[in-house]
């Protein structure tokens, strides 16, 4: 009878243990990419992330201002972005997306489709909470996403952070690499030259930050803006 007994005890712990190992595997994003943090005036972020772990960064920073989004088109958020979407909206958090000229009316409908639903279900105007404005050029390269937050809950300074990604003339990458202060300042300051609006031409390379110094060269984004004002700007 205690045989019995131990037995079956035995065999519902390796169940169990069994069980929790697969839960712990479907979930081993949740526990490998931590959330962004902000200690000591240093931001301590992932280098590497999916899309979906990109969504952790927007959606659980308690200090992000503004989502800017720099593509050759709007692309539907899924799964943890859209989480993060419709956590934002709800804190009233701003997106404001940067997309290449010639599809900008198409974008433009593109956007009203997708987000206008996703601000009414968060009881928000899209018009207060989502901007999208068109870049004098067309933008072939990766698309890019950048972070303004504040210094702190008790601040109104803000900074800085971005993520380069993966995929030519996407709208949403499946992977993003952390951008060096440097870089992302290239990128930015290349972006602000090429749009008529100026919201962007007020920022100054000391209010890009990051965790991380620089890994890739800015050699790169150089060349691109050689290229793009080689063609020059579409009117």
């Amino acid at each position: 009878m205690l045989l019995f007994i131990y037995n079956t005890f035995l065999t519902f712990g390796i169940i169990f243990c069994l069980s929790l190992a697969f839960f712990m595997w479907r979930k081993r994003s949740l526990f490998l990419s931590k959330p962004p943090m902000h200690k000591n005036g240093k931001w301590c972020l992932p280098i590497e992330v999916t899309a979906h772990e990109l969504g952790r960064i927007e959606g659980e920073n308690p200090l992000l201002k503004e989502v800017i989004i720099v593509a050759n088109k709007i692309e539907e958020p899924q799964n943890g972005l859209l989480k993060a979407v419709k956590s934002n909206f709800k804190k009233n958090i701003c997106y404001t997306f940067f997309i290449s000229h010639t599809t900008f009316e198409s974008e433009l409908k593109r956007y009203i489709r997708v987000f206008q639903g996703l601000a009414q279900a968060a009881d928000q105007d899209s018009k207060n909470i989502v901007k999208v404005h068109h870049l004098t050029i067309e933008w072939e390269d990766v698309p890019y996403i950048f972070y303004r937050a504040k210094k702190s809950l008790e601040s109104e300074d803000v900074f800085i952070f971005g993520y380069r990604g993966d995929q030519q003339a996407e709208g949403i990458a499946n992977n993003y690499t952390l951008m060096g202060p440097k870089q992302a300042y290239t990128i930015f300051n290349l972006i602000s030259g090429y749009t008529k609006n100026k919201s962007l031409s007020t920022m100054t390379p000391n209010a890009f930050v990051t965790g991380q110094t620089d890994s890739t060269s800015t050699e790169s984004i150089l060349s691109m803006a050689e290229q793009t004002s080689a063609k020059g700007p579409l009117q």
